[in-house]
């Protein structure tokens, strides 16, 4: 009985719902749509202009600044723990090394991670400015 009842409720929300929208259907040959997307495009282009100033540049120029401070620092670290963990490896024991070459999985990643994050952030930089028209 509880089943018929949820039933009956839920195709009547679900009727309510269709009665409630409309959808309609323009026509429009290939072209009206063209020219449509090629004015939103312009519009969009224009106002990204007039509002940004310099568009994506002005926008990104202060964090690319500390992007560019934050990849060296890491670059700096990777480089000192590399060389530490290298120093340890060598005059480690058997047993001792293979502590560290479990270690050695952390900074791979973690160099994957730094190196990762970088080229995401510069391709999307790249991708903003060729579709704002800047840089």
């Amino acid at each position: 009985m509880k089943k018929i009842v949820l039933c009956t409720i839920l195709i009547l929300i679900i009727l309510n719902a269709f009665c409630i929208l409309k959808f309609e259907a323009n026509a429009m040959n290939l072209t009206g749509m063209e020219n449509q997307v090629t004015n939103w495009l312009t519009t969009g282009r224009d106002r990204a202009g007039t509002e940004l100033g310099n568009g994506i540049n002005e926008i990104t120029s202060p964090l690319v600044n500390i992007g560019q401070i934050l990849l060296m620092i890491a670059t700096g670290v990777l480089v000192i723990v590399t060389t530490f963990m290298g120093i340890k490896y060598i005059t480690a024991s058997p047993e001792g090394q293979a502590k560290l070459k479990q270690q050695l999985v952390g900074l791979v990643v973690s160099c994957i991670v730094i190196f990762g994050a970088w080229s995401i952030w510069r391709m999307t930089i790249l991708i903003a400015s060729r579709i704002t028209g800047g840089i």
